[in-house]
């Protein structure tokens, strides 16, 4: 039987998979996409900042608006990172994708004389400017984009003879997915299909807390995109 991946990952996030991964045997179907706030970056003394970013889509919008391009991105994600530096901004990463670790190395490495400021989207799923007020470092915070759900009919998808895996980066993704499945009467098909998450390793447990209520085939945690991509290229041996 074929194997078909559903991405559900916004497509402003999905470049890297649209390079890399073969098309006949994926769907980018996104229940959210993201939408840049108007003039929010906009930013008095824009340069007196060093930034914190954890976003592909917010890393996109600081290139696009060459914003601060002299002062230091600390970021997560090889990806975040990667957008930054191909545009020569200066990026400091921990070598752990995760909060915990990004949270680390501003503790040791930030200088203390220029301001902090964390540039997300509305919805944040680890308010680091926070965790950072808890070591006693001063950050300050930004929305600078709107997320917005976007409603699919997932019949023809999950209705398929094809044996189904649905790819979630996120918990409002995947609240978002299931509200649209039980709205269109599809709950119990999802039954058959496999669910993998991709979160760090340090969020793994959590994947079980976000699906405990909703019965799949099997659930599955890839720590990584670069994983991911491996996982369905062995999968469908593409």
């Amino acid at each position: 039987m074929t194997v078909h991946f559903i991405i559900t990952r916004p497509l402003e996030n999905c470049d890297i998979l649209k390079q890399r991964l073969p098309q006949k045997c994926v769907t980018y179907l996104p229940v959210i996409r993201y939408e840049k706030i108007k003039d929010a970056l906009q930013i008095k003394n824009a340069h007196t900042y060093d930034y914190i970013v954890t976003s592909q889509y917010a890393a996109k919008m600081i290139v696009t608006n060459n914003f601060a391009p002299q002062s230091t991105y600390y970021c997560v994600g090889s990806v975040t990172g990667e957008i930054l530096q191909n545009h020569n901004y200066i990026t400091v990463k921990p070598k752990a994708h995760n909060a915990e670790a990004l949270i680390a190395l501003i503790k040791n490495e930030h200088r203390p004389k220029k301001e902090l400021l964390y540039l997300c989207g509305e919805t944040i799923k680890c308010p680091i400017h926070l965790l950072l007020a808890t070591q006693s470092i001063a950050c300050k915070h930004r929305i600078i984009y709107k997320t917005i759900p976007i409603q699919n009919n997932w019949r023809h998808i999950l209705r398929s003879k094809d044996m189904k895996t649905i790819v979630f980066y996120s918990k409002q993704s995947y609240d978002l997915f299931i509200k649209d499945v039980k709205t269109h009467h599809h709950i119990t098909d999802v039954a058959v299909c496999h669910a993998i998450w991709v979160l760090p390793a340090a969020s793994a447990i959590k994947a079980n807390d976000y699906t405990a209520n909703i019965k799949w085939k099997k659930i599955s945690v890839i720590n990584s995109t670069d994983d991911l991509i491996q996982f369905i290229h062995k999968e469908t041996n593409l």
